[in-house]
This record gives structure tokens, sequence and C-alpha cells, in this order.
């Protein structure tokens, strides 16, 4: 070999005496040694790069390589510089593709691997420490994926701090800092009505009659309402299905049926207050009125008590007297 192993160039043979022929093994061998040496990678020593292709040429000269095709980041020989992946590669954090730069110390025991999904943006690290390669990918803080919970999303979100402004006077679709507002507030406290309650020194004109119960009325609204004749109310008539025991929400209004049998229930289970009243109309037919439970159900005007019989068309009127006591009258009843 023309080189030794420092990469010096030797001379293959002995000087040749001038002026006297060369043996032909001497000068065979020799242009053999050129030939070898010239297709030979020449080593960095001699101002080569000591290899026969660009990756192991930026290798010897300590370079970085770029561009790292890589298919299998279990066995692949990475080399300081960046690499890229596309889907699917065997041992990458997803199934996506994936860029990312690899660095080592001097002797390789010691490296970073950090690849970027180029789906989603979120970042990977693996690390190799004294030789030995973690287990497992580790997802790192800062890709798309996970923005939402470290910044504010542009289309709207909340904060969870507070957000410092450098400008009092901003612009007109800035958002503006609490002195700017509370200044703007004081300016105008003399002139508004507090929502929380205030008094005013003017009137309040209002655009129109009120239309829901909770809005403000105007004086016309008002005084209208007064002149306006108030008609009495009608009594409320229920039309029942006989036999019918009344309930307290019948109390004060007109129990209608076409016949059968009305029961006022008992103070024990049905406790009308005093004065409540109970109208019954036989609408149809003849109907009987009864009570229950003990209590006692007077005829008006007399003391006898029992079952009442109201004729077709007839109206009668119960009175509640007393907490166990009734009366009772009206046209059509016996």
């Amino acid at each position: 070999m023309p080189r030794d192993p420092s990469g010096v160039y030797t001379q293959p043979f002995p000087f040749v005496i001038d002026n006297t022929p060369i043996e032909t093994a001497v000068y065979n061998g020799f242009t053999s040694d050129v030939v070898t040496d010239l297709n030979t990678p020449r080593p960095v020593v001699a101002g080569g790069t000591g290899a026969n292709n660009a990756h192991d040429a930026m290798l010897a000269m300590g370079g970085e390589i770029a561009k790292q095709v890589v298919d299998n980041y279990g066995g692949f020989p990475f080399a300081n510089g960046s690499f890229y992946s596309a889907p699917g590669a065997t041992g990458a954090p997803t199934a996506n593709g994936f860029v990312g730069t690899y660095y080592e110390n001097a002797d390789g025991s010691a490296a970073s691997l950090q690849a970027r999904d180029l789906a989603t943006g979120t970042p990977y690290m693996k690390m190799k420490v004294a030789g030995v390669w973690d287990a497992s990918w580790t997802e790192q803080a800062g890709g798309i994926v996970d923005l939402g919970g470290v910044y504010v999303d542009v289309l709207g979100d909340t904060m969870l701090g507070l957000l410092g402004l450098p400008a009092i006077t901003p612009l007109a679709n800035s958002a503006v800092r609490k002195d700017y507002v509370d200044a703007l507030a004081a300016a105008v406290a003399d002139a508004a009505v507090a929502v929380g309650g205030d008094t005013m020194t003017g009137f309040l004109t209002l655009h129109a009659a009120p239309d829901a119960d909770m809005k403000a009325a105007n004086k016309k609204y008002v005084d209208d309402a007064i002149a306006a004749p108030v008609a009495p109310p009608g009594l409320i008539v229920l039309v029942k299905t006989n036999p019918y025991t009344c309930v307290l929400s019948d109390a004060n209004k007109c129990l209608q049926a076409p016949s059968g049998a009305f029961t006022i229930p008992s103070n024990a289970s049905v406790p009308y207050p005093v004065g409540t009243c109970l109208t019954f109309v036989a609408w149809g037919g003849a109907c009987t009125i009864s009570i229950a439970g003990g209590d006692a159900m007077y005829l008006a005007g007399q003391a006898t008590t029992g079952v009442r019989t109201l004729a077709n068309t007839g109206v009668c009127t119960a009175v509640k007297q007393a907490s166990a006591a009734w009366s009772i009258s009206g046209p059509g009843l016996t």
C-alpha cells in the first residue's frame, strides 16, 4: 500500500541511480502504487476527506449530516445533524411523518434525539445516557395539539391569569387597561344612572307603554289603567263527572255536573278555610250533595243535616261556617 495507517505516503521502492536502467518490477510496482493511491480515498492529513461518498466525507471532516432519511429509528446509524422520516417509519413516536435533529457527545455514549410530528406539530424526545437509550419517546410541550393549555386561542379563549397591556390609550379595536376604564367610568358617573339603584335629577321619558310585567310604565299608561272601568271577576265554572269529591282547589268555584253525586270532604282530609264557598249546579239531571267523615252540613235556616238533593237546573252554595260545619242553601235544593 502506498500509505501507512496514519495516512502518510511512503515511497514504495528505493531511489534508482541516475542514468541506470530501471528494473521492470520496480517500475511496474511504482506505477501500480500510484494508481492505487489515486483511486483510494485521500486521507485528511493529505488534503482529502478519507471517504468515497459525501456522507462519509462529511463525517470524516467533522461536519453535520443534513436530511438523513430514517426508516427504522431503532437501528438507524444516526450522525450529528438533521433527519426526516416518512409516515409509518419503524419506531417513530406516531404513524405520522417526522423531522428532527440528532446530536451526540465525542464518544457517542450520550445523545439527544428530537423529532417533531409533521401532522400535529407535537415534539418528542429520546435520550441516550451512558450508552443506553430511553425505552420510549417522551412527548414535549409546545405542539399544536397542546396549545389550548398553554396559549390563548386566536379564535377565542379564556385566560387563567392577568393580561398586562403597555399603553393606556388604545386603538379602536384593541384591549384596554383597567385604569383606562376606571377613568372613563369616573368621568361619566355623574351623568349615568347606576344599575344598582340611583336618583335621577330630571324626568325619564319612556318611548312606549310597557309590554311585559317587569318593564317600566309611563304616566299615560297608568292614568289610562286607572280611568278604565274594571269589571268584577266572574265565577269560575268547573264541569265535573259524577260522582265527584271536592278538592282544595275547588274553593270559591262553581261545580257543574249533569247528574250524580257531589261529596264535600271532611275537614280532616281537606281543611278548607272557614268562609270557603262551594257552588253546585245540576245541569242535565238531579244530583245529591253530601259531606264526609262525620262533619255536619246544615240546611240553611234549619237545624237538620244529611244528604241533600239538587233538582235539575238547581243552584246551591255551601258555606263553611266552622272547622267541621257547613251550611247549604239555594233554589231547587231539598
